[in-house]
């Protein structure tokens, strides 16, 4: 199912779902192309594109899923079964291609983008997903979630640590200022020396981090208006 205008040629997408290993659930053909866990079968997959597009498929009893994108347009795929929630963000299109696997580590790298744009509106572009890195200690506390067939976005061990990484990305909210209770009028307040205010870059540096991370992918070309 696909609603939204193409502006572009269609392209085709394929590629599995990935949960940690569980005892949640066991309808699901082995599959040898994935890596580190077992695939997600029969689950629902929606696929919200950055130019209003929403595409829905299912994966099969491998974990496989298919759908029909645009060049030009980037994507963040959500796979629900029963509780459990496995995303990844796939960069802007190109051509047809194969995107490998949505697992825990894709997942910390979408909850990353999408705790980054509730604090820092519009601070990390759909396209910019792929390219985050989310370290070690996140996606491995993820992965524990998830081998327990929980929703990992609504832990608030996950939720903490994908803050801390925010902080580190964009520089912790400032707080407030005012006068401090008790102060007397007329006292100079001794003012700190500024610190500089980091500048966030649009698209975060990827570094090794998480072994299961895709690796990230090329600029995108730039489209003509």
């Amino acid at each position: 199912m696909f609603s939204g205008s193409w502006g572009e040629a269609p392209v085709a997408i394929r590629g599995v779902i990935v949960a940690p290993e569980n005892t949640c659930y066991f309808d699901f053909e082995p599959n040898p192309i994935i890596v580190e866990g077992v695939p997600l079968p029969h689950a629902e997959v929606t696929i919200l594109g950055d130019q209003g597009s929403r595409i829905a498929a299912i994966t099969d009893s491998k974990g496989a899923f298919s759908f029909l994108g645009q060049a030009g347009e980037a994507y963040v795929l959500y796979a629900e079964k029963g509780d459990i929630r496995v995303k990844r963000g796939i960069a802007t299109l190109v051509a047809s291609q194969d995107v490998g696997e949505a697992n825990y580590c894709t997942t910390a790298q979408v909850i990353i983008w999408e705790v980054a744009n509730e604090l820092y509106p519009e601070a990390l572009a759909m396209e910019d997903i792929a390219g985050i890195d989310p370290g070690n200690e996140l996606p491995e506390a993820v992965k524990e979630v998830l081998e327990k067939c929980q929703d990992a976005q609504k832990d608030p061990g996950v939720r903490a640590l994908a803050e801390s990484i925010v902080d580190v990305l964009f520089g912790a909210p400032e707080e407030e200022g005012g006068v401090p209770e008790g102060g007397e009028e007329g006292t100079p307040t001794p003012t700190p020396t500024p610190s500089p205010t980091p500048t966030p870059a649009a698209t975060p540096s990827p570094s090794p981090g998480c072994s299961n991370c895709p690796p990230p992918p090329p600029p995108p070309p730039v489209y003509p208006r």
